[in-house]
């Protein structure tokens, strides 16, 4: 498995329209239309029905650019707040502060040293 960069994660999200984005199962035999707006009538992608288009486009649909924004920017902070509760020195072992931030490591390219 890669690691998600969440760099790259952050300008893609960023770089995508910020316009509402909608799910409409019943417009399309292939049960996965995405679109814009209603005045802005455009797929954003297509799933065909045997590849479980409906449970596909509502995915899709949930993580849009700024859910993906807020899931980023929550994931840095617990990063940080994960690096400010470290209590390694206490004790010989790693914290479980620790244990968190090292599974998130193996896991997401922070890039740039944010944690």
């Amino acid at each position: 498995m890669n690691k998600i960069n969440l760099t790259k994660l952050k300008a893609d999200a960023e770089a995508v329209t910020n316009l509402a984005w909608r799910y409409e199962a019943e417009r399309c035999s292939a049960k996965c239309v995405i679109g814009l707006t209603p005045s802005e009538d455009r797929w954003l992608a297509h799933c065909q029905p045997e590849f479980d288009g409906e449970a596909n486009g509502t995915h899709i649909v949930n993580l849009n650019p700024e859910n993906a924004l807020i899931l980023i920017e929550a994931v840095k902070r617990a990063a940080f707040t994960l690096n400010e509760l470290c209590a390694c020195d206490v004790d010989a072992s790693r914290c479980d502060a620790c244990r968190t931030l090292d599974f998130m490591r193996e896991q997401i390219d922070f890039g740039g040293g944010e944690t």
